[in-house]
């Protein structure tokens, strides 16, 4: 059952609402593969990869989650500008029917493969993506049971409707569907952690699986708030896991979708969400000090006047004295704490 707190606070000349929840329940869910004879109503879904067949994408089998973001009292139009995920936590039931060995850590994109180096450890993580769409779509408007392709083709790669979205490293959007073979560095929004499980065993069937997403970067954060005009925010689950022809090597996850009998008698659960959302009503607050312009004087400025250490011109130069340096650092420190105008 959800569960919802909000409270209101001024800052600058600019009111903002912060709204913590848990255990927002999963709107739709959908295994985003190819060959999904039933989409939206699948009653499992399950994450892999395969680099068999070039027609498919490297990270073939997906899931995709929408959570519905009014059901916590967030009103609709939402200007991406305005909303910041403070904090995200998603949990999915672990179905199990498959073994899979518990991998913790970010596995390298380069280990994926039957001709990947090596990858060191046992296992593949269990991966959370933002979403991206083709094909006019957006979190809001696409169905449970739409269209996977513009042409409702299940061949070729990168024409999915929904795609697990990132940055590569020059802040470029990129599908992350082929990232393996594609060669651009970017991680995940987080993976998945099986709590009290050791890596390298097995995951225990139906067990929780935890993306805990404490800090939540700009970069991230404009990655998640993308898609959330209509009010739905869309995130999809992933993993390297790779399946082999012949039905081999088909230890591949899977979990509860929110059709599944389990899930409708209690036995289990569908994906639920919990964290604190703010929104920003009217122009974003700004005040001195504030360089990141998140509304707060603290460490990160602190860590962009370090970065632009000695430069002139810059946005570092809090002072205003042409230089970046130790006057910045002290007048950051006078500004500290949330923006007052």
């Amino acid at each position: 059952m959800i569960s919802i707190s909000a409270a209101a606070g001024l800052l600058a000349l600019s009111s903002a609402e912060f709204f913590e929840f848990s255990d927002l329940e999963v709107a739709t869910d959908r295994w985003f593969y190819p060959f999904n004879a039933t989409p939206g109503d699948r009653i499992l879904a399950s994450t892999f990869g395969q680099d068999i067949y070039t027609v498919f994408d490297d990270r073939d089998g997906q899931f995709l989650l929408t959570f519905d973001l009014t059901e916590l009292g967030i009103a609709t139009p939402i200007d991406p500008n305005q909303i910041t995920f403070e904090a995200l936590r998603l949990e999915v039931n672990y179905e199990g029917a498959n073994p899979v060995v518990y991998d913790n850590t970010f596995d390298n994109p380069s280990t994926f493969g039957s001709t990947g180096t090596p990858d060191v450890d046992a296992g593949r993580p269990l991966e959370l993506w933002a979403v991206g769409w083709r094909d006019g779509w957006t979190a809001g408007t696409f169905p449970e049971d739409g269209p996977y392709s513009a042409d409702g083709s299940s061949f070729g790669r990168s024409i999915r409707n929904a795609y697990p979205q990132t940055t590569d490293a020059s802040g470029v959007l990129q599908d992350a569907s082929n990232q393996p073979s594609e060669d651009f560095a970017a991680d995940p929004l987080a993976i998945g952690l099986s709590l009290g499980t050791v890596p390298g065993d097995l995951i225990p069937s139906d067990s929780t699986i935890v993306f805990e997403m404490n800090t939540i970067s700009e970069a991230d954060n404009t990655l998640l708030s993308a898609g959330c005009t209509e009010g739905k925010l869309a995130l999809m689950l992933t993993s390297m896991t790779e399946v082999v022809e012949g039905g081999e090597g088909a230890d591949y996850p899977s979990y509860y979708c929110r059709e599944h009998p389990n899930v409708t008698f209690d036995l289990a659960f569908a994906a639920r969400l919990s964290g604190t959302i703010s929104i920003f009503n009217g122009p974003p607050p700004i005040c001195g000090g504030d360089i990141d312009s998140d509304g707060q004087v603290g460490l990160s400025d602190v860590l962009i006047i370090l970065s632009e250490w000695g430069c002139t011109s810059c946005i570092s130069d809090v002072d205003g004295n042409g230089t970046t340096g130790f006057d910045d650092v002290i007048a950051v420190l006078a500004f500290w704490g949330p923006c007052t105008g």
